[in-house]
């Protein structure tokens, strides 16, 4: 039996990761905006009358808990605001909806 030696074993690797890479190649319009995007942009941020970030902090972790969010960390200092929301379903249509979105992305 022929025991290859490291060169041989560096080609090899070096053959497959162009044989990989070759098959993940990015669309050219990969990063191109769309045309609303400025537009959703603008709908989506907000402009507040307050400079004191642990008000603001406060009331963003307030809206998250009223959408039926927990509240994983608060960092005042550093300005992050973590939260989790566990998917609960209690009728038939939402179990569908649940396992069809499951089916489509590949998520279980």
């Amino acid at each position: 039996m022929i025991m290859p030696n490291r060169q041989h074993l560096l080609v090899c690797l070096l053959l497959l990761g162009s044989v990989l890479s070759a098959c993940a190649t990015i669309p050219k319009d990969a990063f191109k905006l769309s045309p609303t995007s400025l537009e959703d942009r603008q709908l989506q941020s907000r402009k507040f009358d307050t400079l004191d970030q642990k008000l603001l902090l406060a009331a963003g972790a307030g809206v998250l808990q009223d959408l039926g969010y927990n509240i994983d960390e608060s960092n005042t200092y550093l300005g992050v605001l973590t939260a989790s929301k566990q998917a609960d379903a209690k009728d038939a249509r939402q179990i569908v909806a649940l396992v069809a979105l499951g089916l489509l992305t590949g998520a279980m």
